[in-house]
């Protein structure tokens, strides 16, 4: 925390109504790195058309005793977005609140187009609209995303895993399932005796997903393996991230 920070906790025990503030909170927190880049943990969506919160940010979880009305409020997210599959379009937008006020869109919605599997930088910065929703210490600030599509799985039985030597590897179905799997998805195994991991499906038709060559154990079916596809958005904010807010002190406590 600034030194800032415990001036004004100073100067509003002997004057509350003429402390002003004026302190710069990061969002990201976590174990040091050699680079210096850390990352607050991925937030992933299941189902479509559905927000998600990649960050939640509350300013009464850095300064409890706070309160004030806002001048202004600064912010720089940098964050990272992908998908669970090369064809789903992802939307995200910046929202405030006043603590256990409405949410208010702080910037229109963005839509990102077969943003594919990949994570792809963004940011987005500026300054609050100090309005009715937003005019106060605390308040809540938030990025939420969501998919265009849902996250698909089959499960059972009979699937099998074939080594398909020089070509393409291959998971086989008896019961013809995969149908909601496309080229290009990120799938997890899971309950295989020996092929759990997340693998590219390089092509699909009813009843088997081929990837790449070299991937796959044989393995007969008998156990009951799941087949999922990863979700569908991934986000993640970068600790170069950080919420500037400045205003009068209305109290403290």
């Amino acid at each position: 925390m600034s030194g800032e920070h415990h001036e004004l906790i100073a100067a509003a025990s002997f004057a509350t109504r003429n402390a002003n503030f004026d302190v710069s909170l990061y969002p990201v927190r976590a174990q040091g790195t050699t680079d210096g880049i850390q990352w607050s943990t991925v937030v992933e969506s299941v189902l479509a058309a559905t927000d998600v919160e990649v960050l939640l940010f509350k300013t009464f979880t850095y300064l409890p005793r706070l309160r004030g009305e806002l001048g202004w409020v600064y912010y720089i997210i940098n964050f990272q977005l992908k998908a669970g599959t090369a064809t789903a379009d992802l939307k995200w937008k910046i929202q405030a609140k006043n603590k256990d006020g409405t949410w208010t869109d702080m910037c229109a919605e963005q839509t990102e187009t077969n943003i594919g599997t990949a994570y792809v930088d963004k940011v987005i910065k500026g300054y609050l609209d100090i309005k009715t929703n937003i005019t106060q210490i605390p308040f809540e600030l938030r990025l939420i995303v969501q998919s265009s599509e849902s996250k698909n799985s089959v499960a059972g039985t009979d699937i099998a895993f074939v080594d398909g030597g020089a070509g393409e590897d291959t998971i086989t179905s008896v019961a013809a399932a995969f149908g909601d799997f496309v080229a290009g998805d990120i799938i997890t195994v899971s309950g295989s005796a020996s092929n759990n991991g997340n693998y590219t499906i390089v092509s699909v038709v009813a009843g088997t997903i081929n990837v790449a060559t070299g991937e796959l154990t044989v393995e007969g079916a008998g156990a009951s393996v799941t087949i999922a596809t990863t979700g569908q958005a991934y986000g993640k904010i970068k600790n170069t991230s950080y919420i500037r807010a400045v205003g009068s002190v209305g109290g403290i406590g």
